[in-house]
Parts: C-alpha cells; sequence; structure tokens
C-alpha cells in the first residue's frame, strides 16, 4: 500500500492527514488483507511494548526494595519473608502503575473509550472499597474471641481453660483472667 510517484512508490498521505501508509509486502495481496495483517502485527507490538514496560516497572521497583530485604536479612527467616512481601508489592504496583500508563494513552488517543474505561475501573475499585468498609462495620470493636490458654501441669481438668480478656489496663497491659471450665462428672 503506497502512493505511486513516477516509476516508483512513496508513502500515501491519509485522508484525515495525522499519517502516512507506506506497506511493501512479497506475493499477490489484497488491500484488505494488507490491512489486516497489519493491524494483527500493530496489536502483537503494542502488546509486546505493554508487556516489556510491566516488566521493567517491576524489576525497578524490586531494585527500590531491596535494600529492605538485605536489611532483614540478618535473621534468614525474616528476610525471606520481606524479600516475598517486596516481590509482592512490587508486583501489585507495577501492575497498577502499568494499567493507569495504558488508559493514559486510550484516554490521549481514543478518549471516549479511555475514559469509559477508565470511570468502570474505578467503579471497581470504589465498589471494593466500600464492601471492605461494610464488612468492617459488621464487626463490633467489643466483641472479643475466646482465647485458649494452655492447661496447668497438674489440674484436674480434662479440658483446657478458657481465657477472656477483661478490659482492665495496668500500665498498657490487659489483664486475662483465667476462666475454668466445670470438671467432668
Amino acid at each position: 500500500l503506497a502512493r505511486q510517484t513516477g516509476s516508483s512508490l512513496s508513502s500515501y498521505l491519509t485522508k484525515a492527514g495525522n499519517g502516512s501508509i507506506y506497506i511493501l509486502k512479497r506475493g499477490s495481496l489484497s488491500a484488505e488483507e494488507m490491512f489486516r495483517q497489519a493491524n494483527q502485527e500493530n496489536r502483537t507490538a503494542t502488546w509486546l511494548l505493554r508487556g516489556v514496560g510491566f516488566l521493567m516497572m517491576f524489576i525497578g521497583l524490586k531494585l527500590l526494595t531491596g535494600p529492605f530485604s538485605v536489611a532483614a536479612d540478618i535473621l534468614p527467616c525474616v528476610g525471606d519473608m520481606v524479600e516475598c512481601g517486596a516481590s509482592l508489592v512490587s508486583f501489585v504496583l507495577a501492575l497498577v502503575f502499568s494499567v493507569i500508563i495504558i488508559a493514559l494513552g486510550w484516554i490521549a488517543y481514543r478518549p471516549i473509550l479511555g475514559l469509559s474505561i477508565v470511570a468502570i475501573g474505578g467503579g471497581v475499585i470504589g465498589g471494593l472499597f466500600i464492601l471492605k468498609k461494610k464488612s468492617k462495620e459488621k464487626v463490633s470493636p467489643d466483641a472479643s474471641p475466646l482465647i485458649p490458654v494452655a492447661q496447668p501441669v497438674g489440674t484436674l481438668y480434662s479440658e483446657p481453660i478458657i481465657a477472656q480478656p477483661v478490659g482492665v489496663a495496668y500500665d498498657e497491659e490487659i489483664v486475662v483472667k483465667p476462666v475454668p471450665l466445670p470438671p467432668n462428672v
């Protein structure tokens, strides 16, 4: 697909005037087939570049969180946990930032479609925050779970003693009263 100028070919300026077309392929292909192949190649290249951008962002964020992992590596088990957490945070942040950058590209080139996608994404995120807030409201802060306590050696009970927090604070510590279960008769 090109424009013939004399005995050679040159790029064809589109009617909109914002681009030019110059595609040469071997063989006998229709214009529709050449456009279909060009669109497929463009789509593949776009997703490859998006993937490379995500990967580069992930690697950059991992490099930023690397010192925390090294500092926590004083204790081997803690260092591994911090490394895992840093990797997870880096992955999530890279994913979020990549989606934001892709959305900005959509807004720049196709504003209606781009803004629609951003609005849907914002609605999903807002819905998740509302669900999280409602789930926190269902659990009352006064309800404290029963805390199992190990049975002291030499007791007559065959079941463990259950302790319940009383809520009386002395020097910033909560006093816990053991409540024995009735003996088996």
